[in-house]
């Protein structure tokens, strides 16, 4: 199956080129915390670079808040802004976007509250949608944000707490057996959310 090897959250422009000069397929350079206009210029650059590369461009309009490791940030969502989505999209020429609609990174507390209305509205644009800090959603939730554009979906701390879940149960088995049982579990996992996404 062809796979694509992506840099997710990219800091810099550096770390863009070098993950392609390394082969990554894909790439984001994560402006979604500056000004639109910083965000679009810095963008716009990495698909410059992207494109000596035959790479595509994964950037990202409103913020999804959260993290990893420490505290995780519970602060209000800066939901993606229509106007801005479509004039970042113009001005960079980016292949997918990242959307704000409710998610959060990371181990977070609490339900998520999904602005199905403003997906809906974002399900306009022109290009693959992608959703961040997609843990924790139900399968009602998965289907919906499917139904309405999301393309690509991030999955990480739902990931994270089975592979933590899986070693803590294999408690006094050796390295190699505790390795595989974790592999076997996120594979279980993973193609499980799969099935739920496409089917």
């Amino acid at each position: 199956m062809p796979v694509a090897l992506h840099l997710d959250h990219g800091e810099s422009l550096s770390q863009v080129a070098e993950a392609l000069r390394l082969g990554f397929t894909s790439v984001m350079l994560d402006g979604s915390h500056l000004p639109l206009e910083e965000n679009i210029r810095k963008t716009r650059l990495a698909v410059e670079v992207a494109r000596a590369f035959g790479a595509t461009v994964e950037g990202e309009v409103g913020a999804v808040p959260g993290g990893y490791g420490g505290e995780v940030d519970l602060g209000p969502v800066a939901y993606t802004d229509p106007e801005e989505a479509w004039r970042f999209l113009e001005e960079t020429g980016v292949d997918a976007l990242a959307v704000s609609i409710g998610t959060r990174h990371g181990l977070h507390k609490g339900p998520v509250r999904l602005n199905l209305a403003l997906l809906e509205e974002l399900s306009r644009l022109p290009v693959p949608l992608v959703l961040h800090g997609a843990s924790r959603l139900s399968p009602e939730e998965y289907r919906a944000v499917v139904e309405r554009g999301i393309r690509k979906i991030n999955l990480y701390a739902d990931l994270a707490l089975k592979a933590a879940e899986t070693l803590k149960e294999g408690e006094g088995e050796d390295y190699l057996a505790l390795v595989a049982g974790m592999k076997e579990a996120l594979r279980g996992l993973a193609e499980a959310r799969m099935r739920l996404w496409w089917d």
